[in-house]
């Protein structure tokens, strides 16, 4: 399974670029938390710090090193949550969203006539993100075979799965209040088209925080 990312490296001009410095933080504080109980760490029992790991500052040398790797999750977190208003109300904003949705319709429609792919997870649009689906039920059209999915979400297992979606057809909202396929056939997607609330400069993606998409291309 091929994920699509909607970002910059794909000239998506719907959504916002924006620099994720935070995103990265957190990620060396697991590493570092990881070969501390793997047994890395120095005699005296304290971690060992390599080069990918910044040591603590002078303010935060007396607060034990689980508890500051905490308060550093802690603040990414709140940060995130922070950016990710700043960037949904930005895209809400642009003024010519609508034009710029029309043109990425005609990009993403020549864009699939060159894939072999039959199977194409994608997502509901909300909160003025770009909308795939025209443009995919267009290439649907073309061959019967091909299917077009959108995400069925276990809130409680933390799991995705795509069940075949096409205009028309019944559906529900789910857990988060998004229309969902209902009583559809479920597919494993070849390609999966996947929205973003923003991206950092290497392409790194920032969603909604759930972790579904995440987790479905990570298996």
């Amino acid at each position: 399974m091929q994920p699509f990312f909607c970002s910059g490296r794909n000239h998506c001009r719907v959504c916002v670029p924006v620099d994720m410095p935070q995103i990265r933080r957190p990620l060396k504080s697991s590493i570092v938390l990881h070969n501390r109980r793997a047994g890395f760490g120095r005699a005296d029992g304290s971690p060992s710090m390599s080069s990918s790991a910044t040591p603590p500052s002078p303010d935060n040398s007396n607060i034990p090193f689980d508890s500051a790797s905490e308060l550093a999750a802690e603040a990414a977190s709140v940060a995130q949550t922070a950016l990710r208003k700043k960037l949904i109300a930005a895209r809400q904003a642009l003024p010519d969203r609508l034009e710029r949705a029309v043109s990425l319709q005609s990009v993403l429609r020549v864009w699939l006539v060159g894939r072999s792919e039959k199977r194409i997870g994608a997502y509901w649009p909300i909160k003025g993100e770009f909308d795939p689906l025209p443009a995919l039920y267009r290439w649907a059209e073309a061959n019967e075979s091909r299917r077009i999915g959108l995400p069925v979400v276990n809130r409680e297992a933390g799991t995705l799965k795509f069940h075949v979606w096409f205009p028309g057809c019944p559906t529900e909202l789910d857990a988060y209040d998004i229309p969902k396929p209902k009583d559809t056939e479920m597919f494993e997607p070849d390609l999966m088209l996947v929205p973003c609330v923003g991206y950092g400069p290497t392409g790194v993606r920032m969603g909604y925080g759930g972790g579904f998409f995440d987790r479905t291309m990570k298996a």
